[in-house]
């Protein structure tokens, strides 16, 4: 693409040049005439919140500040204001010279910059444009508050309603708990739970130590030693102390059963307590989720009512109060040339016209240019393209071809494609005659004629070149070879070959034009001619190229092309219109014959690598 782009300027370099130079000159003059400018400026104090005032205090005046810049930054408003005092300015022409510039440090201030032409018109413009901005300050400060207190009073609706639905959801926790706040309730039961452990281990204690009694009783009295059992006699004493032993068992046993009964009645409570506990456990989370989103609303509705108050206090201690502190004050910035802006854009408006000129010349050349013009369309046999040879450079190169020119043209890549392609064509379809035709002379095809003819040559072919260009011929001169009979000496009969010469180069010979006819018309409308002398030079060699004249010399070849196998069309890069091409085609299809290809000729070398190399 840059390879291209370079290109393009080097081709177009005088209409580059010449349009560069015409918008340099075009835009120092509208400077000159117009360079002279006035600014006005004025600065806009806005009353703002003391230090350390409270956030949403600060918060709301930064939203006052906002609307501020959005209004006053409106072209749309300010046209529409200044039209209605008789300012003719619309809102392009305010968007490009007005700015409203904000300053935050050391309080909020607004730089208001107007340019201009005229003094007066300035001064005028912007007098009346920092009337328009006290007046809609005061308006859009009324509005604010009354927005501002019309959301809070919205606001605090919103939050007291979701307070009351959420009290309503704790007093029904209540009620369903039986209790008026679960975590005194939680704290009780807990209370009441290790009590009535505390209990349940005391009366399993007393149980035990009845229970231990009642075994002590429960043993039999050891027998007196010494003493045979039926030697004993019964006293009144034993049955004293039997009758005591049975009134205290009883009474222990009665004990027992009290013990009994309480240790029953205080499970009974512990388990009550340990369901009350669950309860409460599992409404817990849900009793919890629902205080903390009262309480919530009960914060919020204290911040809404404090900004309410804030809101009021905006309206009555007058924040957001625009006042003038300076200005407006004019200054002449004198002529642009003084900045470096402007011969930055005078440079760069130069380049543009210098590229829209160029591309102008582009579009307006009607010559064959681009590799993707192809008149005949894509899918022809033969398509060649070829380069212009620098013949500076070419008489460096040193062979055996006495022309510099056409031995540098012969070894390059352009060529050596063309020769591929006709190969390539002639083993599809073979032939024996190609003939090179062009619309317009100084295409350059007899030097492509003769190159390819010396190619084929060294590719192992036999060939026969034909110089059949009767207003101008050139390959005599081209292979120096000296004054003799040619094409225009034989007749029936006589032996072609007899009139060609060798080049010194194996597989080529030149039958160059001989003696120049005073009527070439005459000389082609030879009857019987034509064809006669074409198959007797395809039986010299394997293939025959013939150089033609160009069709635009009115040249009556209609008989020879007739007789031709293939015909290629040439058309010379930069000198053959598009519609000499077609012109040709034209003329070609008349007389029955269709062009077998096209070879761009005279590719400018620096170009050939940025598109018209083939692929």
């Amino acid at each position: 693409m840059i390879h291209r782009f370079r290109c393009l300027l080097q081709r177009r370099w005088r209409a580059v040049r010449g349009a560069a130079l015409a918008g340099f000159v075009l835009g120092f003059l509208a400077v000159l005439v117009g360079g002279a400018s006035c600014l006005g400026t004025a600065t806009l104090v806005v009353a703002h919140p003391p230090p350390g005032a409270d956030a949403g205090l600060a918060e709301s005046f930064a939203v006052l500040v906002s609307r501020y810049l959005e209004r006053f930054r409106d072209p749309v408003a300010v046209s529409t204001w200044l039209n209605g005092r008789g300012i003719a300015l619309d809102p392009l022409q305010i968007q490009s010279q007005l700015e409203v510039l904000p300053e935050m440090q050391g309080g909020c201030q607004f730089q208001v910059r107007l340019r201009g032409d005229s003094p007066w018109q300035v001064r005028r413009v912007l007098e009346a444009y920092i009337v328009w901005i006290r007046e809609e300050a005061a308006r859009l400060r009324q509005d604010h508050v009354r927005a501002l207190q019309r959301f809070y009073a919205r606001r605090r609706a919103e939050l007291q309603a979701e307070k009351a639905r959420y009290a309503a959801a704790l007093a029904a926790l209540h009620a369903e708990l039986r209790c008026h706040d679960l975590p005194s309730a939680l704290a009780r039961l807990e209370t009441r739970r290790a009590q009535l452990q505390k209990e349940l281990i005391r009366q399993e204690q007393l149980r035990r130590q009845l229970m231990d009694r009642l075994a002590v009783l429960a043993r039999p009295a050891p027998a007196p030693v010494g003493r045979s059992a039926t030697k004993r006699k019964p006293t009144p004493a034993p049955r004293r102390a039997s009758r005591e032993a049975a009134a205290l068992r009883s009474s222990l046993e009665a004990d027992l059963r009290r013990v009994q009964a309480r240790q029953i009645a205080v499970r009974s409570a512990l388990a009550e307590v340990d369901k009350s506990l669950l309860l409460l456990q599992e409404k817990r989370e849900e009793y919890e989720e629902v205080q903390q989103n009262l309480l919530r609303r009960e914060q919020a509705l204290d911040h809404w009512c404090r900004q309410s108050n804030l809101a009021a206090l905006v309206g009555e201690t007058g924040l957001g109060t625009i006042t003038l502190a300076a200005g407006p004050t004019l200054e002449t910035t004198g002529l642009t040339f003084q900045r470096w802006e402007t011969w930055l854009g005078l440079v760069a408006l130069s380049w543009l016209a210098g590229l829209g000129g160029a591309l102008v010349g582009e579009m307006r050349d009607r010559t064959v240019r681009h590799p993707f013009l192809l008149p005949l369309g894509r899918g022809v046999a033969i398509e060649g393209r070829v380069v212009e040879v620098d013949p500076a450079l070419a008489r460096e190169t040193e062979g055996e071809i006495g022309d510099p020119v056409l031995e540098s043209l012969v070894g390059h890549p352009s060529l050596v494609a063309l020769g591929s392609r006709v190969l390539a064509a002639c083993e599809r379809q073979p032939f024996r005659t190609l003939a090179l035709l062009s619309p317009v002379p100084d295409s350059g095809t007899s030097t492509v004629t003769a190159a390819l003819a010396i190619h084929l040559a060294r590719a192992g072919r036999n060939v026969l070149l034909i110089d059949a260009d009767l207003r101008r011929p050139a390959h005599r001169l081209r292979f120096w070879l000296p004054s003799r009979p040619g094409l225009t000496a034989w007749r029936p009969g006589r032996a072609l070959a007899d009139l060609t010469a060798s080049v010194g180069i194996p597989g080529l010979r030149v039958l160059p034009t001989g003696a120049l006819p005073p009527d070439p018309a005459r000389f082609w409308n030879e009857p019987g001619w034509v064809r006669a002398w074409l198959d007797e030079a395809r039986s010299l060699a394997d293939l025959v190229l013939i150089d033609l004249p160009p069709l635009r010399q009115g040249t009556p070849i209609g008989r020879l092309l007739a007789c031709l196998d293939r015909l290629v069309l040439v058309a010379g890069v930069g000198r053959t219109t598009l519609a000499e091409v077609q012109a040709a085609c034209e003329v070609l299809r008349a007389e029955e014959r269709e062009p077998a290809g096209l070879v761009y000729t005279r590719i400018p070398p620096e170009e050939f690598q940025g598109g018209w190399q083939p692929a």
